[in-house]
């Protein structure tokens, strides 16, 4: 299992699967209408069991993420109001970590700014 795909045993796995699942929708990877590859498939991808697997997908499933035909193949919701607060979600818990450990180490709002404009125009630069 890749290092990105490592999961963390002090949290129920198929939280952690479908949180790298709700990632993955997040940044395009997969897109709209994109049918998810299979339980066997994901089972393996991740290193977890079929039955986390499928816990996982109802989850994402509850959370109006993707949706199930008949056949029960899961593909990723058309609703893409739903994905962009899906992203607004995961960006507001990072920039929650951020104002914490800037307050933990004493930066003030306006040297926690600056920080986040450099990151912001270095990350830029490099992806440009």
């Amino acid at each position: 299992m890749s290092e990105e795909n490592q999961l963390d045993l002090s949290r129920p796995l198929f939280e952690q699967v479908a949180q790298k699942i709700r990632i993955e929708i997040a940044k395009g990877e997969l897109k709209p209408g994109q049918k998810i590859d299979g339980l066997n498939d994901l089972a393996k991808t991740y290193g977890v069991s079929q039955a986390v697997i499928s816990k996982s997908l109802k989850r994402l499933e509850q959370d109006a993420l993707i949706v199930a035909d008949k056949f029960r193949d899961y593909y990723i919701t058309l609703a893409i109001p739903r994905i962009e607060l899906v992203k607004a979600r995961l960006v507001d818990n990072y920039a929650k970590e951020f104002v914490y450990y800037a307050q933990k180490y004493g930066l003030s709002f306006d040297e926690a700014t600056e920080v986040l404009k450099q990151e912001w125009d270095e990350f830029n630069e490099l992806n440009s």
